[in-house]
């Protein structure tokens, strides 16, 4: 399975969840892309970079999530080994949660590691990440009228 398959089969369950208002991919932010963006129904956001493999490049891209985001996670499939304690260690002193995928759940993931909201988060990169939200879902709304 490939991280965009990954991608699509979570977007796919999460739209029909009860408790999430809304659910968005590739939001361009601070000079990176999040892979998928959701926003609950008590409008918290929710970020999360899904990786087949290389948790250090993810642990990387979620940090700067959580400029703008209320939680920022990390989705993988769990290694033939496990996942590595380093690895939890690094992600509870950061702060950021671990989802393990499993492509057999309707829920398509399952929390390994809680997420911490950021303490010392500034106001104008939570603005920057709302709209970039607010671009994307614009775009995607005159996409869709100009397909009618």
């Amino acid at each position: 399975m490939t991280e965009y398959e990954i991608v699509e089969d979570c977007y796919t369950k999460l739209l029909n969840m009860d408790n999430i208002k809304e659910v968005h991919l590739e939001i361009p932010y601070m000079s990176k892309v999040i892979d998928m963006v959701i926003i609950e129904n008590n409008s918290r956001i929710i970020t999360i970079e899904f990786k087949l493999q290389n948790w250090r490049k993810a642990l990387n891209q979620a940090k700067v999530h959580k400029y703008g985001a209320d939680e920022a996670y990390i989705c993988m499939p769990e290694p033939k080994q496990g996942f590595k304690e380093e690895f939890i260690e690094l992600l509870k002193k950061k702060g950021i949660g671990l989802f393990k995928y499993d492509s057999k759940q309707q829920i398509p993931f399952e929390k390994i590691v809680d997420a911490r909201e950021e303490a010392n988060r500034w106001q104008p990169r939570i603005d920057l990440l709302k709209e970039m939200i607010a671009k994307v879902k614009l775009a995607a709304q005159e996409n869709e009228i100009a397909a009618v």
